[in-house]
């Protein structure tokens, strides 16, 4: 099996820590981890690496982003055929929203890496194939 690739769309620097911290002390096979800030960034991966048959396997974006929110990015990859087997899970410091396009979850953002990596675990144990 070919290593899973998940694109975390995060902001905030402490955060991205955080979740670099939760994937490398998470005891789950070896992941390529790719960072973006902002929604349009994301965007523009996720087509180029489509295009160049490189596709990811997971999307986990925080909510509040620059330029294109959690929720927008969401929509568009719904609206896009390509991605429509590509689960996204939107993270937010914010109560979980049980509307809106986000077909594969809105999570709450965890508060520390010890539930980060058990949000990880969790993730990945759903969402990527053992």
């Amino acid at each position: 099996m070919a290593t899973p690739r998940i694109l975390l769309v995060e902001d905030n620097p402490a955060d991205v820590l955080l979740w670099e911290c939760a994937f490398a002390e998470a005891c789950h096979p070896a992941v390529a981890l790719t960072i973006v800030t902002d929604g349009d960034a994301a965007w523009g991966l996720l087509n180029a690496s489509c295009a160049a048959g490189a596709a990811f396997d997971l999307v986990i974006s925080d909510q509040c982003l620059p330029r294109s929110s959690g929720a927008q990015l969401a929509a568009r990859m719904l609206a896009e055929p390509a991605f429509h087997n590509l689960p996204i899970v939107v993270v937010s410091g914010a109560a979980p929203r049980a509307d809106g396009p986000v077909r594969s979850g809105w999570i709450e953002k965890p508060s520390g890496l010890g539930e980060m990596k058990i949000l990880l675990r969790n993730l990945l144990d759903r969402f990527i194939a053992a």
